[in-house]
């Protein structure tokens, strides 16, 4: 699509930003370059003179100028802007009614994330204050923002002041600051300045100095990071107008985050699983607009066919069935965190969709908000990010099947009618390929999991094959293989992905191709594994044929006699139905899982127990095992097929033999499909199934 440069407040906005910062561009672009030389050994307290400019000459810059202000205020009862000044105000009396929190001591490694909400609650309040005029949220806001000043800590121990506290309350401080400069009294303005000061400069030092405390300074990947930095720069831009050593800061800020935002996947996966890369997001595209506004960069524009442009169609992709939406479940993820979203998506899908004119990005902002599961995160961001002239875009006419190549996640649905029946495929690197190409170390991946080959199927309205979420990293709680007793990369409380940063091949999606009735996917998964396990390959092939069936195959050898274990969960329990059938009943779907291959497979079913990455368990999901001993290969094949809970199943598998090849032959409820099994071809990266005419 043809990207839209325009923003609502662009007309206002561009002229006053740029005369206020030109003279500061040239500034920041040669400290980014010297930046990596420059070295302290102590942290400065005050390192940022006084020397304030009268209150006449201070204009809000971050997101909004005095004229973009009023601008939107013009427009604020209009019929596309008025619903959401609504919800915003909500958001709002829920913040007068309980103002900020004590301060409460803590201990050992405290992240003291009850902070979190004082800084998310500033903007939220200054923007309803300037929307309405009404006194109670300028003096709401003005009171959230001198609690969070006079916290004595904002985190306990080595991470007070270099964690996700700091970021929220410097960013919140910030935009408060900036909105509200000219309306509080001097007294409140000193304390919130120096707590900005004091704060982003002993941030901004503790980056320098290279002190441990900043675990995250090169974890690029990370949401701490992500976070904390947008606060640096947030506080560095609106003291910067006062104090220009504080553009050090932004410099800094700057550098980091523009290297983040070039590493993620081209294909817009969410590399720590949607809720958690949707905290990502949040604050890298809140970076994005004062990229954009203040410092001459685009960062839209550079990643124009990456990671921003292509993340609202993952989301989409990864959405359930329309009609099947509730509050625990509306999306299909992997990795640590739950069935629904965590951070909007509302606010940063209106700036996808303004940005590149993403109708779909649109549609989607529109269609989650009206359900009422859009998370209010950062809610004031819709007022300022949403372009009412996008024409929304339902997802009909978008193609079934979508294969994600950078993070090598492929989504399988049925249609688009709110009913369909909705899988996926993981086969690839913890990071993506375009991170593990550019990084030589772990720049973090510890909300992944160790799910390489992974699988799961929604249909019918339930989920019947699923993933752990958020839980210890253990190959035994993934619908994949565990070698000899082994697991795969990375396993542990968090992901660690050392071993795959130093390694020379990668897992990843070999081969992928869709028509109308079927979908074929191929994975490599042997290289998730390590040497001790004796594994020697590893192919899984997942065969869908449309609405509801699917073939799993997996191809293993091994270097020595070996234990084979496959794990498949789902909510509810299997029950043995026949010598290698199970049956699965959930609340609304059933589900019958055949096991084809081998003939001597073993075969277990129990609840398993769900390690919690604190203390005790997490959740508790049922299994079955499949397994083959002894063996130096094993061709698995393992049939799954839904349908409505109460109904029965019109679908025959067997599997045949004709002149020394095998068949495979799948009699559907108007269609029969025969395929061969190719087990002898040379490229096992190649179709185990072909299909017979």
């Amino acid at each position: 699509m043809k990207r839209n440069k325009f923003t609502l407040f662009a007309l206002f906005s561009r002229y006053v930003v740029s005369t206020l910062f030109s003279n500061r561009l040239y500034f920041i672009a040669l400290f980014n370059l010297t930046l990596l030389n420059c070295q302290t050994n102590k942290p400065q307290e005050n390192p940022i003179p006084v020397d304030q400019v009268s209150d006449s000459d201070f204009q809000p810059s971050l997101y909004m100028t005095s004229e973009s202000h009023e601008f939107l205020k013009s427009k604020i009862n209009s019929q596309e802007y008025a619903p959401l000044l609504i919800q915003l105000r909500s958001i709002a009396d829920n913040y007068v009614r309980t103002g900020p929190p004590e301060y409460k001591p803590g201990s050992g490694y405290d992240e003291q994330l009850w902070q979190r909400p004082v800084g998310n609650a500033i903007p939220e309040l200054a923007m309803t204050y300037l929307m309405t005029d009404q006194e109670k949220y300028f003096e709401s806001a003005k009171e959230f923002m001198l609690a969070s000043a006079s916290y004595p800590t904002w985190g306990i121990g080595d991470i007070d002041n270099a964690d996700l506290a700091t970021g929220h309350q410097l960013y919140g401080m910030a935009v408060g600051y900036d909105w509200l400069h000219n309306k509080l009294d001097v007294t409140s303005r000193d304390i919130i300045r120096n707590c900005l000061k004091e704060r982003g400069a002993r941030l901004y030092n503790l980056l320098l100095t290279q002190d441990k405390t900043v675990w995250w300074r090169e974890q690029y990947f990370h949401n701490h990071q992500h976070v904390a930095l947008t606060g640096l720069v947030a506080a560095g831009l609106v003291l910067s107008k006062e104090d220009s050593d504080a553009e050090k800061w932004v410099a800094l800020g700057q550098q980091k985050l523009d290297k983040a935002i070039a590493s993620m996947p081209d294909d817009g996966g969410y590399v720590e699983g949607i809720p958690y890369s949707e905290y990502s997001i949040t604050y890298l595209t809140k970076f994005m607009g004062f990229n954009h506004e203040l410092l001459g960069g685009d960062s839209f524009e550079v990643n124009d066919d990456t990671f921003f442009k292509n993340l609202a169609s993952f989301r989409i992709y990864a959405m359930l069935p329309r009609n099947h939406w509730n509050a625990s479940s509306t999306l299909m993820t992997l990795g640590d965190g739950p069935r629904y979203d965590w951070y909007g998506p509302e606010h940063f899908l209106r700036k996808v969709a303004a940005e590149y004119n993403d109708g779909y990005a649109q549609w989607f902002a529109n269609e989650i908000s009206s359900s009422g599961f859009s998370v209010p995160s950062a809610f004031f961001l819709n007022l300022l990010w949403v372009n009412p002239e996008i024409q929304p875009q339902r997802p009909d006419n978008l193609p079934t099947f979508k294969h994600f190549n950078d993070l090598d996640i492929a989504y399988m649905r049925s249609g688009w009618d709110g009913n369909e029946s909705l899988s996926m495929f993981k086969c690839g690197t913890w990071i993506g390929k375009r991170g593990a190409s550019e990084y030589t170390y772990d720049p973090y991946g510890g909300h992944t999991h160790p799910d390489v080959g992974t699988f799961q199927i929604f249909s019918h309205g339930d989920w019947l094959i699923t993933s752990p979420g958020y839980s210890w990293g253990r190959t035994i709680y993934q619908n994949t293989l565990v070698v000899n007793g082994k697991g795969q990369i990375g396993e542990g409380r968090w992901f660690n992905g050392t071993d795959y940063a130093q390694a020379s091949e990668q897992p990843s999606i070999v081969y992928s191709h869709s028509e109308e009735d079927y979908d074929y996917v191929i994975g490599n998964a042997k290289p998730a594994y390590k040497s001790e396990t004796n594994l020697t390959s590893y192919y899984r092939h997942i065969l869908y044929l449309k609405p509801d069936y699917w073939i799993i195959a997996d191809e293993v050898t091994a270097s020595s006699p070996s234990l084979f274990d496959f794990y498949f969960h789902s909510d509810f329990t299997f029950t043995a139905d026949g010598a290698n059938q199970f049956r699965v009943n959930g609340a609304s779907a059933s589900m019958n899982a055949k096991i084809l291959k081998p003939s001597d497979a073993g075969k277990q079913t129990f609840l398993q127990d769900i390690e919690d990455t604190g203390v005790g368990i997490a959740q508790q999901l049922y299994v079955l095992k499949v397994s083959s001993k002894d063996k130096l290969g094993e061709l698995f094949i393992t049939v799954f097929d839904t349908y409505a809970k109460g109904s029965i199943s019109t679908v025959t598998t067997s599997i045949s033999t004709f002149e020394g090849s095998e068949y495979l032959e799948v009699r559907l409820k108007n269609d029969v499909k025969k395929f061969r099994i190719a087990s002898d071809r040379a490229d096992k990266s190649s179709p185990l199934f072909i299909e017979e005419e």
